[in-house]
């Protein structure tokens, strides 16, 4: 050997399943091919017996190296079933084919699943899956477990030009490991990764290629003609397939993070859970549980809006009244601590139980939890532990997306202690991350040291002090979206850039802007009412609900389609001539009489409520006739006012007319006169 230190669940098509979001914008949506592309041949090594084994994607099946050398059946496996090799003899052999004779200038990639036996052994080279030409030519390469449990890659082409790589990390620990072993032709370069995370890379410039017209494609061991062991692997292996192009790093944590078939990334949505306290409900002082959207609305969309199939998952159901609708489901459970008095810790396992029975099995987990604790004074590291022992007790595929917790802006204890303990947990996780627990921590915190503390501001906190108010709730959204894009498989192509808001108003008014009005995703859009003379703003709906007679409304954060309409309605508008009454000098006891045309000069009958004279003066002043209460458009009416001083001197006084006129609903005319003495001699 050179350099010696070194799934049935196919389905070729799916079609998109938006209808089960009945939450998803109105895009033409196209459909993707269920298998990512250049996938040359795939081994999902389900069967439950046999000698042969079904190469899903290209049709070239593998067989035992004998009949005594076939390797036993495991189930479940990693993905269904597996094989389990014995590291002595057991191996299998896929006849030589041009599907992996692969060229100086081809890219290519290696993935499967594989664990060590019981004993953890990896003693000596064991490959798992690998190609020997010599001695006709000098290809051979392998992917496997090298002497002390390092996951190694080996490639040397034709003519016996080439290198290796191995892995820091060890894979001999008797767990599940994905490993995926990349040619980059483009770029010269060869990269092993090991649980998502590239463990090395070696730059090389290939002038031959790595082909072979007779030697078999060994899986399980390695035809070495100068070893007759032919490093043989002891554990099971699962998932085998080969590319003829380079995984991105997203398809690699994709494949790694969700235990599913290679061709079953996007065949059921990614069930998420957001799991946690009141900040997961989205609970505000100024909000009403309807309107509890958290983080979870904006990221649900953000999430649809670049192509990633979701469902979240949930006892709990909050945000009923959001606009645009989204999937309300969650475990923010208010008040809960992490372990204490029945917490998160003590519940989780049946809530995950509960979503499995019902027909939604969680398929990662985001998690904010530990603001009562802190609250409380009893916060702890281990009792997040004990949250995920329990969600490792359910199963160890669900990778959980942590967050140190927001920081507090309602006591400076209760802040010191939330950086305490998000200390705390960040160690006890990066402690589980290097013993393989599928974790990502996301920071919602802050370090003060990079200058990015406090994450949320003052501004970005609710008048609580404790839980974020909607910008904070949507910052909280971009981190977990920046973690989950990371990772989640792109299942919808042709997502939407912009959106269309309908934008409509009725007679007697105008909407700005008007018809149809494109938005970018993400971006707001402002429009304004404004009413026709003689008319008002009667009523504006939003997606068919009316938001009231406003003159303005904003959508934010558009991530749909949407409509808005405004209707109008006439108004009356009243007038007077003269608008002042100057009644000049009357004889003490005498009455004089002057008179006022009112008149409507709206588009829609109006209304007179009241008619009254006040002021100091107010009672030298009278109406001798009844006012009418309503005045027809267009039509004018005689108003009499009597001016009947009884005191010598300046009076004054105001006539107010109370109507319907929206502009003027109290018209008011100045009343004056001077009250002359009586100078008349009676003989």
């Amino acid at each position: 050997m050179k350099n010696s230190g070194f799934i049935m669940r196919f389905s070729l098509w799916f079609v998109i399943m938006c209808a089960l979001f009945s939450f998803s914008s109105a895009v033409a949506l196209a459909q993707i091919s269920a298998c990512p592309s250049d996938m040359t041949n795939y081994w999902m090594f389900d069967e439950t017996s046999g000698t042969s084994f079904t190469d899903a994607v290209g049709g070239k099946n593998a067989f035992c190296t004998g009949t005594a050398d076939c390797p036993s059946f495991a189930s479940p496996g990693r993905i269904s079933s597996a094989l389990i090799f014995d590291g002595i003899n057991d191996g299998i052999n896929v006849p030589a084919d041009t599907s992996f004779n692969w060229g100086a200038g081809d890219s290519f990639s290696i993935e499967f699943w594989m664990k060590s036996d019981s004993l953890n052994s990896c003693t000596g080279n064991q490959v798992i899956i690998g190609r020997d030409d010599e001695p006709a030519t000098g290809l051979q390469w392998w992917v496997g477990c090298k002497e002390g449990g390092s996951a190694a890659f080996y490639l040397f082409n034709n003519d016996g030009n080439g290198t290796g790589l191995t892995s820091t990390r060890k894979l001999n620990d008797g767990n599940w490991h994905h490993v995926v072993a990349v040619r980059d032709a483009g770029n010269n370069t060869i990269m092993l990764y090991l649980d998502g995370l590239k463990e090395g890379s070696a730059s090389i410039a290939y002038q031959n290629g790595f082909a072979s017209s007779s030697s078999a494609l060994n899986i399980g061991w390695l035809n070495y003609p100068y070893n007759s062991e032919g490093f043989h692997f002891a554990g099971t292996i699962d998932e085998v397939a080969l590319y003829k192009r380079v995984l991105s790093e997203k398809e690699i944590l994709s494949h790694y993070y969700l235990v599913r078939g290679y061709c079953e990334m996007c065949a059921s949505p990614v069930n998420i859970m957001p799991l946690g306290d009141s900040t997961t409900r989205g609970s505000m002082p100024e909000l009403t549980p309807d309107q509890y959207v958290a983080f979870r609305q904006l990221l649900y969309w953000d999430l649809l809006n670049t192509g990633h199939t979701v469902n979240f998952v949930g006892s709990l159901q909050d945000g009923q009244s959001a606009v645009p609708a989204f999937d309300i489901d969650h475990e923010g459970h208010g008040g809960y601590t992490v372990a204490v008095g029945g917490g998160i810790a003590s519940n989780v396992y049946n809530w995950l139980t509960t979503q499995a029975n019902a027909g939604n099995p969680v398929n990662a987990i985001l998690l904010h939890i530990g603001t009562n604790d802190v609250t409380l004074g009893i916060q702890k590291a281990s009792d997040v532990a004990a949250i995920l022992n329990e969600i490792d007790r359910y199963s160890k595929n669900i990778p959980v997306v942590i967050a140190k917790i927001v920081n507090r802006y309602d006591n400076a204890t209760f802040e010191t202690n939330t950086g305490i303990f998000n200390a705390d947990v960040e160690a006890m996780v990066n402690s589980r991350i290097a013993s393989g627990d599928k974790i990502i921590m996301v920071d919602m915190y802050g370090d003060a040291a990079s200058g990015t503390y406090p994450f949320l501001g003052a501004g970005d906190i609710s008048s609580d002090g404790v839980h974020p108010n909607m910008t904070g709730y949507d910052k909280m959204a971009g981190v977990w979206f920046a973690a989950l894009n990371n990772f989640l498989p792109v299942c919808v192509n042709s997502v939407p850039s912009t959106y269309t808001i309908s934008a409509t108003a009725g007679t007697g008014g105008k909407i700005t802007p008007s018809n149809s009005v494109s938005v970018n995703y993400g971006a707001s859009q402002t429009f304004t009412i404004t009413p026709s003379t003689g008319y008002r703003i009667a009523d504006v709906k939003v997606d068919g609900v009316s938001v009231g007679a406003v003159s303005t409304y904003t959508f934010s954060n558009v991530t749909a389609n949407h409509t808005i309409k405004a209707t109008f309605k006439r108004v009356p508008h009243i007038k007077v001539n003269p608008v002042s009454l100057d009644f000049d000098k009357v004889v003490t006891g005498m009455t004089k009489k002057q008179g006022i045309t009112i008149s409507n000069a709206g588009a829609e009958t109006m209304t007179v409520s009241k008619v009254e004279i006040i002021g100091k003066d107010g009672t030298s002043f009278s109406l001798p006739q009844t006012v009418p209460t309503t005045i027809n458009t267009s039509v004018s009416i005689n108003l009499m006012v009597n001016f009947t001083p009884t005191s010598p001197g300046r009076k004054n006084a105001v006539l107010l007319i109370t109507s319907d006129d929206p502009d003027t609903p109290v018209l008011s005319i100045p009343l004056k006169g001077i009250g002359s003495p009586n100078t008349s001699v009676f003989f």
